[in-house]
């Protein structure tokens, strides 16, 4: 089954839809891949989400920084962006064709990436056996950090991938991850 931004928006709202007659719902929403690109295309959901009274808890490289969002918190992790930045995709792009990219290079760099996100004192916090933090929903992109899936477990939440693309490889993880 192939999920399209459609199906995504109308999962996502039926479940807003029904934490909303009830009260805000708790958040937790991962978009951990350092590109601006995919970070952007989220952001309106997120200024949304905490506008209409939902608790965000956002894991993030490139923060939102607006201080009337009081229920948004973002997790920065731009430092990530050094995990990939002496990647030379132009160069690159004679060598491997892009699913050798994204299977080799990139898989090998969400390692560090996932690594670096988990060691995070703020999400250790918050993962830590004691800590008290539960979450309603677990918002993940769909990309390249499958590890950090492990979250939706470990707060006994529901996980909905989300992708800023329709990705034929994004949505091969998907459904590897779900099935």
């Amino acid at each position: 089954m192939k999920f399209t931004a459609i199906s995504l928006g109308f999962w996502l709202t039926s479940f807003l839809y029904v934490v909303k007659l009830t009260e805000g719902a708790r958040i937790l929403a991962i978009v951990a891949v350092p590109s601006y690109s995919h970070q952007i295309a989220f952001h309106p959901i997120w200024a949304a989400l905490s506008r209409r009274g939902h608790q965000v808890v956002l894991f993030t490289t490139d923060p939102i920084g607006d201080p009337s969002l009081t229920n948004l918190t973002e997790i920065d992790f731009r430092h990530t962006y050094d995990v990939i930045k002496n990647i030379d995709y132009a160069k690159l792009r004679y060598t491997y064709d892009w699913m050798t990219l994204q299977q080799g290079i990139l898989q090998y760099k969400s390692l560090a990436i996932i690594e670096e996100i988990f060691k995070h004192a703020e999400v250790r916090k918050l993962y830590a056996p004691n800590s008290g933090e539960k979450f309603d929903v677990v918002l993940a992109e769909a990309v390249i950090t499958p590890g950090l899936y492990a979250l939706a477990h470990r707060f006994n939440a529901p996980l909905i991938g989300k992708s800023c693309n329709d990705n034929l490889l994004c949505t091969l993880r998907v459904n590897i991850v779900c099935n």
